[in-house]
Formats: C-alpha cells, sequence, structure tokens
C-alpha cells in the first residue's frame, strides 16, 4: 500500500511537468511583435535619424514597500548620435 502511495505522488509530479512543458512550447510558438530576422527585417536607424532622450529627476518606490525609495532622483541623456544602444535594468 505504501509504494502505491509513493507512485501517486510521481504520477503527480510527471502531470505537472507535463503542463510545464505544454507552456514552454507555446512560449517557443509565440510570434513576436518585433521582427529581428527576415525579408520584413526593422533596423533601428531606418526609422530613428537623430533624437534624444531625457528623464529628469526620476523617483519610484514599489508598492509594496511604500517607505523605500529604490530611485532617488535619477537623471539622465541619451543622444542618438553619441550611444546607440543602452539598457535600463532594475
Amino acid at each position: 500500500m505504501f509504494n502505491f502511495g509513493i507512485m501517486g505522488g510521481v504520477f503527480g509530479n510527471v502531470m505537472q511537468i507535463f503542463g510545464a512543458s505544454d507552456k514552454i512550447v507555446m512560449l517557443m510558438n509565440l510570434e513576436p511583435t518585433v521582427k529581428s530576422r527576415g525579408e520584413n527585417y526593422m533596423r533601428p536607424e531606418d526609422e530613428i535619424q537623430q533624437s534624444r532622450i531625457e528623464l529628469k529627476d526620476v523617483k519610484f518606490h514599489y508598492p509594496s514597500k511604500k517607505d523605500v525609495q529604490v530611485l532617488k532622483g535619477v537623471s539622465i541623456t541619451v543622444d542618438n548620435k553619441e550611444k546607440r544602444v543602452i539598457a535600463l535594468v532594475g
């Protein structure tokens, strides 16, 4: 009887794996909205000739921790001529 109980737990885990793999396959088949290759490939320099992005005095806190300020007056300026690629990670 004990062995059959263990097998029930193993089969439950196997079913969870099948459910997770179904989601992975769905994500792998998802078509992105921005084309990065192929004949409809959109190069950023085709659309953006000269531009500037400027953030001034940005302050941020997470809704769950309103007393902890994560960004405290961050300012950044990005000029398209000088910097072609930037990443804001947080």
